[in-house]
């Protein structure tokens, strides 16, 4: 009886966001759609209904809001604005595990997923369409394909491609180390830990979280990324799980489209202590290969700039 009760209400729970999935912005239902423009998959901290300690976080995860700045600057270099009116109403997933939270058709440009079969049962009900351009990692294409989806073996996660937006001008070396919670559970880590050196990703400011990093020697932590962004400015990394193991899955996703298979997970902060880094990534053909994908045909320019990265 509990079982037909728990499916009941997953029903009521999921069906208002399926039959809604193209007006709306995300998961979000009470966020409408912007109506013949591209729709960029945004991610509200604040309101994640699944943890019970989201209102510890504040409207900030960087990891996230970096998707918007990426693809801001991709569409400035070729003079395309980013709220250009196009035929229809268009959703795009680019930074963050976001491939299964919502149902609507998208297109996909370095997302990852989560192996989620309540999300695959409903995404298969809606018949949601996706334009696979670049996945996150091999795991992600490997759900996707068994899901039915074509999807290229192109991987990367479009935060590799922030030095093109930013590199600090001066790199002063401050400390051998830094910490990295993973932001829904950073007022844990700072009380358990409160004498270690924090850096917080319950902000949208991308350019003092690189400075921060930059200016470390190591970096722990359980922040996915965290680590791709210390991977991506040449800082080593050791990642602790930050979350239950069931989020295992993306931090695997992003080490095996790098070519790294033989991970060691720290289960606590203090066990990474005794860990070394994993060996910096070669990043640069992946980063061809997402900036070669790019969609810009989403917004129908008539037109584009030439542009050399």
């Amino acid at each position: 009886m509990k079982k037909i009760v728990k499916k009941i209400q997953t029903v009521v729970k999921e069906l208002p966001y399926v039959i809604k999935a193209n007006s709306i912005n995300a998961r979000y239902l009470d966020i409408p759609a912007k109506k013949n423009r591209v729709n960029i998959f945004q991610y509200h901290p604040e309101r994640f209904y699944d943890i019970e300690v989201a209102s510890e976080c504040n409207k900030y995860n960087l990891g996230d809001s970096l998707g918007e700045e990426i693809i801001r600057f991709l569409l400035d270099k070729v003079g395309i604005n980013i709220d250009a009116e196009v035929s229809r109403t268009k959703h795009f997933n680019c930074v963050g595990t976001n491939i299964q939270g919502s149902y609507q058709d998208a297109t996909i440009w370095g997302s990852g997923i989560l192996p989620t079969k309540t999300y695959a049962f409903w995404q298969k009900l809606c018949r949601r369409k996706l334009d696979v351009r670049a996945v996150r990692g091999p795991l992600t294409r490997n759900v996707l394909l068994e899901q039915g989806y074509e999807c290229p073996e192109i991987y990367g996660d479009p935060a590799i491609l922030m030095p093109l937006i930013y590199t600090p001008s001066k790199v002063n070396m401050k400390r051998k180390k830094i910490v990295i919670p993973q932001f829904v559970y950073e007022k844990e880590f700072r009380k358990n830990h409160p004498d270690e050196y924090m850096l917080t990703m319950n902000t949208n400011d991308y350019r003092h979280v690189i400075d921060e990093i930059v200016s470390s020697e190591i970096v722990y932590t359980s922040s996915l990324h965290g680590i791709i962004l210390a991977e991506t400015y040449g800082v080593p990394a050791v990642f602790f799980r930050g979350l239950e193991d069931y989020w295992d899955f993306k931090y695997y996703d992003w080490y095996q489209s790098t070519g790294r298979f033989d991970i060691k997970i720290a289960k606590t902060y203090e066990e990474a202590l005794t860990l070394y880094p994993q060996p910096l990534p070669n990043l640069d053909s992946m980063i061809k290969g997402l900036l070669d994908t790019f969609p810009y045909d989403l917004w129908e320019p008539k037109a584009m700039k030439e542009w050399h990265y």
